[in-house]
């Protein structure tokens, strides 16, 4: 599927070449699953936090401020319609695997590295906060955790929530950053000569994983979604008028207009 309407995918180019050092950033694809793991996150999150994740702390060099509002509309715009997407249940991992091709294994990585990226940005939703593995966004990232050698058994059968959400972003670390495969999924402690080791096997594992890891994060992060609007909701209140009552007098005519004095009408 495309990811990107042609507009969007040319302002996004745009803005790409207008950073000083495009090669340590994140690709087209990079962005679109940066933008994708933003919009499943539950929370909004402002743009000069997660702005500089996609082109740096420096300004862009751009010729003007109207082209700089043009490229970033794009950029606006393609963020919104995922999150209307993801709230309509309709914000689909853009890969299918019945055509995928050799070229789209890179495509994919950059993928998965834009999705984790932003995920990170709110470890604490995942129940991820003060683990190593989300304390650093530099791609020498990873855990020693012990996942049992016969992954296929060990993926097809994720335990609990924890467990399932932990599971998942091993698989996406995994696909994202494959030079850390060997320490993600084996004892490195136990195993020094882990990092030495490649498996193409498990590799090939992760990306077939790559879309239930995903779709289990939008799940989980649905209904959490759902508790904050609720919430936001339940504390928002109708601002009322004041309202001013003059004091009428028990031998004063009644205010309803009755002829009669207050004590024997509506003051009774």
């Amino acid at each position: 599927m495309a990811m990107f309407t042609a507009r969007e995918k040319k302002d996004l180019k745009q803005l790409l070449a207008s950073v000083s050092n495009p090669e340590d950033f994140l690709s087209l694809e990079g962005i679109y699953g940066f933008l994708f793991g933003l919009a499943i996150i539950p929370e909004p999150i402002m743009p000069s936090e997660w702005l500089p994740c996609l082109f740096g702390e420096g300004m862009l060099d751009l010729q003007s401020k109207d082209e700089a509002d043009l490229l970033m509309g794009s950029l606006f715009g393609a963020y919104n319609r995922m999150v209307k997407q993801n709230r309509d249940g309709d914000l689909l991992f853009p890969f299918d695997y019945d055509t995928l091709k050799q070229k789209d294994v890179q495509r994919m990585r950059d993928w998965a590295k834009g999705f984790f990226i932003a995920t990170n940005l709110r470890p604490e939703v995942w129940g991820m906060e003060g683990d190593d593995d989300f304390d650093d966004l530099e791609p020498e990232m990873g855990g020693s955790d012990d996942i049992d050698d016969d992954y296929d058994d060990e993926f097809e059968d994720i335990f609990d929530e924890d467990a399932e959400i932990a599971g998942s972003f091993a698989v996406i670390m995994g696909v994202a950053f494959p030079e850390r495969i060997p320490e993600i999924f084996s004892n490195v402690e136990e195993n020094p000569d882990a990092l030495d080791c490649e498996d193409p096997e498990l590799e090939a594992k992760l990306f077939s994983l790559l879309d239930g890891a995903v779709e289990t994060l939008r799940v989980y992060a649905e209904p959490l979604g759902e508790d904050l609007e609720a919430g936001a909701a339940d504390n928002y209140h109708v601002p009322q008028m004041p309202v001013h009552v003059e004091k009428v007098g028990r031998n004063e005519p009644c205010p309803c207009g009755s002829g009669a004095k207050y004590k024997k009408c509506c003051g009774k």
